[in-house]
């Protein structure tokens, strides 16, 4: 009897741990939001298609915060705000900041007044006195509301009549809504733990205040993927943390669900060998990381043809038993081209097309595998609350139609991953399990820039005090209570999100928050144990003076051009360009241009393209001189001809030379055929379209000049 493709879901649910040291204050409002729109939304809806069944992550953190806000123990600026009824220039600004931080079209739009405040923005961000008190009053009040998905609004009689009067909203009606919102937050866990105990969903643990784990065992295990990435020296390296945040969310989730939990989501799906082998000892048994990962475990790419689909779906589409002193763990890695049509793409298709075109793709699946009598699993992992403001109708439409045709497919069969394993255990065993995340399979994204050094040094230096002070007093058994606070300062400190915001890759509105509040969870650490705070902590990471431009290295080279993937020694002093894959929440797993090198000599432009998978779009660079544009250098993919320049539309012969290979471009371009010279500058930004739609580009928004001196 053949066996249909098993598909699991695993919806991560997760905020940042908003809350400032030792006040029950949160400097976003994230979490209440989220739970107003998603995370009761995602639960509900699963419940209306009972032959559905998924996986969900709550990280610990997260169920405290939404927990606090149930109780009302949490404030947020987009409470506390709302109770004034006047306010000054810094909080003005605050509020033009956040109270805009909301998809324009998708969710703001459905209330005039809101799109009346967007119009004028501009204007009060230039003058904040613009904007009077009831136009900031109303402003909290439709930023809350339009947070609150519209069943919500609809079922509830409070917030349907304040979404009909739409304006002119006072300090009560903005607490009735965020009445509500605490209401809805204290309604998740709950009905998760209902979908649980009727067998429809599996609930996961993760590491508690969501760090890197890796990071955590060694800082220096982020060379086993890059290399010659930066590192602080000496090394943060506090294998005992790896262990208690593990420990810390396993016990609460007991406490949270009454009974232990069989899998994990390690934080950002990052793993190494020594985090596997903690998750092991913690009694868990399955751990969830991306097919990034398993491919350098395999030492194997996973090529996907023009239909985007895996060349050899047996590899990725099955669990792996990995052996570690404490016993066998199993890893599941998720297909993340399917993954990330969720996450980035499906939203700008019509609902049901989107739904059909998944299901289509795990239909091929099915048939490219021609194994019957083995089972296989397809998992598709992502965040369960960022992509959907970006969806129509919050992607209610798209998530039942998926849902649907799920539930009445005969060669395709939703599972939890536990229920998988345990009707169908692992038949391979992995040898090797490499390090690395869902991004790029490597962890650069959380180490390796000149902020995220300053970071782990200084939380390395303030863990430091901690075990010096733990020596200190282990005769005073009345300090037991101190160090304990100290400690959970730390592992705050220790969490993803803080080295999220401080890499190059990745940019948001409230990075001097997310600064400040890391920072604040450092110094708190210091006080606690009755230190001063050193200047250092104080000091912001990010906001400051950046280096001029022309500080900056010439970046004179002449490297050759052979398209290896380590670049040449001389490709080292190039300026880099990283792909900026982040400008909020959300980051595909590969940005299609993860990097463009630039440098030159007397003679040429040199050009390195490094791609996080290998294209099937042309390419397009695009220069610009004092002038004007001097042409689009348009590179077909690797092995499919050479690049040619087009100017205005007509093609012109430039004497380049070029090498490919995979996901590497080098070009050399002469000046002399730019007509450009010492003195001038060129503008360069490379581009991939679709059906002649501007995909990706880097920079993302302006070209990269270069003074050629």
């Amino acid at each position: 009897m053949s066996h249909p493709l098993y598909v699991a879901f695993v919806w991560h649910h997760h905020q940042p741990y908003y809350r400032e040291p030792e006040r029950d204050t949160y400097i976003l409002p994230w979490t209440r939001v989220h739970a107003a729109k998603d995370y009761l939304f995602m639960a509900e809806l699963l419940a209306e298609h009972p032959q559905v069944k998924a996986t969900f992550n709550l990280v610990p953190s997260l169920i405290e915060q939404l927990d606090a806000y149930a109780r009302g123990q949490a404030e947020d600026p987009m409470t506390l705000l709302g109770r004034q009824s006047t306010w000054n220039e810094e909080e003005k600004r605050l509020l033009l900041n956040l109270g805009f931080s909301i998809h324009w079209q998708n969710l703001a739009f459905r209330y005039p007044r809101y799109r009346e405040l967007i119009h004028r923005r501009d204007t009060a961000l230039r003058d904040p006195n613009v904007f009077s008190d009831q136009d900031y009053r109303d402003l909290i009040a439709l930023f809350n509301l339009a947070w609150t998905h519209p069943r919500y609004v609809q079922q509830d009689d409070r917030l349907r009549r304040l979404a009909e009067k739409g304006r002119d909203f006072t300090p009560e009606d903005i607490e009735t809504i965020v009445r509500v919102h605490r209401e809805l937050c204290a309604r998740v866990v709950p009905a998760y733990r209902e979908l649980e105990e009727r067998g429809q969903v599996e609930l996961t643990a993760s590491p508690y205040y969501h760090p890197i784990l890796p990071l955590l065992v060694n800082n220096e295990h982020a060379r086993r993927a890059t290399p010659d990435i930066e590192i602080p020296q000496p090394p943060f390296a506090v294998p005992e943390d790896a262990q208690a945040q593990i420990a810390l969310g396993v016990s609460l989730y007991q406490q949270t669900f009454g009974h232990a939990p069989r899998g994990i989501w390690p934080s950002e799906q990052a793993v190494s060998p020594e985090a596997v082998a903690l998750i092991r000892q913690a009694e868990l048994t399955w751990f969830i990381s991306d097919e990034a990962v398993l491919g350098r475990s395999l030492d194997y790419y996973f090529a996907r043809d023009e239909q985007e689909q895996v060349r050899e779906p047996h590899r990725l589409y099955q669990p792996y038993r990995i052996s570690t002193p404490h016993g066998d763990v199993v890893g599941v890695f998720r297909d993340h081209t399917l993954s990330d049509k969720i996450g980035f793409v499906y939203m700008h298709y019509p609902a049901h097309q989107a739904a059909e075109d998944l299901i289509i793709r795990l239909q091929t699946i099915y048939y490219r595998l021609q194994d019957p009598e083995h089972p296989y699993l397809v998992v598709i992992a992502l965040d369960g609350e960022n992509a959907w403001e970006h969806y129509p109708e919050n992607g209610e439409p798209f998530l039942s139609d998926l849902y649907r045709r799920l539930a009445e497919h005969s060669l395709l069969q939703t599972v939890t991953v536990a229920e998988f394993l345990e009707q169908f255990p692992p038949r391979v065993q992995l040898d090797h399990l490499a390090t690395g995340s869902w991004i790029n399979g490597d962890l650069t994204t959380w180490i390796g820039d000149p902020e995220h050094t300053r970071a782990w040094s200084l939380l390395r230096d303030a863990r430091e005090q901690v075990e010096e002070h733990k020596r200190l007093w282990r005769q005073n058994h009345g300090r037991e209570e101190t160090l304990r606070r100290a400690l959970r300062h730390v592992y705050i400190a220790e969490a993803s999100d803080w080295f999220w915001w401080y890499s190059r890759r990745n940019s948001s509105d409230q990075d001097v928050l997310f600064d400040a509040l890391f920072r604040a969870n450092l110094a708190a650490v210091y006080r606690t144990l009755g230190l001063p705070v050193p200047d250092a902590v104080l000091t912001p990471i990010v906001g400051g003076p950046s280096i001029p431009e022309e500080q900056l290295p010439a970046p004179i080279i002449s490297p050759p051009l052979d398209a290896r993937p380590q670049p040449a020694p001389e490709w080292a002093k190039a300026h880099v360009i990283r792909g900026h894959t982040s400008v909020g929440t959300m980051q595909v797993a590969q940005a299609p241009i993860t990097a463009m090198r630039v440098g030159y000599d007397n003679d040429f432009l040199y050009v390195r393209l490094e791609l996080g998978q290998p294209v099937q779009e042309e390419i397009v660079l695009s220069l610009t001189g004092p002038t004007g544009a001097l042409g689009d250098l348009v590179i077909p993919p690797c092995g499919r001809g050479e690049p040619r320049m087009w100017r205005y539309g007509h093609p012109v012969s430039v004497p380049l030379r070029f090498a490919c290979r995979d996901k590497v471009i080098e070009l050399a371009i002469p000046w002399k055929a730019l007509e450009l010279y010492p003195g001038d500058e060129v503008g360069i930004r490379v581009g991939i379209f679709h059906q002649g739609r501007l995909e990706h580009a880097l920079p993302p928004d302006t070209p990269y000049r270069l003074k050629i001196r």
